[in-house]
């Protein structure tokens, strides 16, 4: 199972929103058995919705518009998150496989 690390290499959040739990899910999700693209995805979803939580009163235009900020800057994570989470998915799905096999035979993992 892969290990939470916060948003690997930006900020684990923007404004008033956290991002950090949003970025820690795919880091487990890609040490289950869910395929990449609806990992990914979640990750898309939960860091909208931590905008929401971050600016819940929109009727204010300078809310709205950080709002709109960090709803932009969460498309950039999302875009990151495909472009380069590839070698991640692929490590995290190793490891699981590796620590697997090395179970099937006999081993103890501790």
């Amino acid at each position: 199972m892969g290990s939470p690390n916060d948003c690997t290499k930006v900020p684990d959040g923007y404004g008033a929103a956290n991002f950090k739990p949003a970025c820690d899910k795919p880091d487990i999700c890609y040490g289950s058995s869910t395929d990449r693209i609806s990992c990914d995805k979640k990750l898309r979803s939960n860091l909208k919705a931590a905008c929401k939580a971050g600016y819940p009163t929109l009727t204010l235009p300078t809310v709205a518009d950080e709002y709109n900020k960090c709803i932009a800057m969460s498309t950039v994570y999302y875009d990151g998150v495909r472009k380069f989470g590839k070698k991640h998915y692929g490590l995290f799905i190793n490891r699981a496989v590796g620590a697997y096999s090395f179970r099937q035979r006999g081993a103890v993992i501790g």
